[in-house]
């Protein structure tokens, strides 16, 4: 097991130099998984980016249809979203929102998980609007109504 630089796509640095690593998609690798092994595949992808997360002494954010965050001790999980994200732009909002939060100071496990749940739900109402039509730059003007009901809490 190995970890492939080129699903490697952003690398954030939060204090103390504590890494956070974004990683895209693997789109195949879940089919190509199943035909060699009868295990899981949601809970191999849970179990490798936790692996790497403490090998790497950082926390990855693996995107997909239910996002993975570890910080290589505890594992979370984001299912907010909708299908009409996977095209380009979605992973940079993402990057975006992350990043904010970073330079807020707020620990790269909890930046990850909230960024993927603001991108989500805020994907989600922009999904809703537009449809199949949805860009990546929609979520903008969905942002603060999450973050103003999330407040709420």
């Amino acid at each position: 097991d190995r970890l492939d630089p080129a699903l490697v796509g952003r690398i954030f640095f939060g204090p103390g130099l504590r890494g956070l690593v974004e990683m895209p998609p693997e789109p195949r690798q879940g089919q190509r998984h199943q035909r060699k092994h009868k295990s899981d595949p949601a809970k191999d992808r849970q179990e490798k980016v936790k692996k790497w997360a403490d090998k790497l002494k950082t926390t990855i954010l693996l995107k997909g249809h239910v996002d993975v965050i570890s910080d290589g001790k505890k594992v979370a999980l984001n299912k907010t979203g909708s299908c009409f994200m996977t095209k380009g732009g979605f992973g940079d909002t993402l990057s975006g929102i992350c990043g904010t939060l970073l330079a807020r100071n707020i620990e790269p496990f909890e930046a990850a998980q909230t960024a993927a749940y603001i991108n989500g739900k805020a994907g989600e109402l922009a999904s809703k609007k537009y449809s199949e039509g949805v860009m990546a730059s929609d979520i903008f003007e969905f942002i603060p109504l999450i973050l103003k009901k999330e407040s709420r809490k």
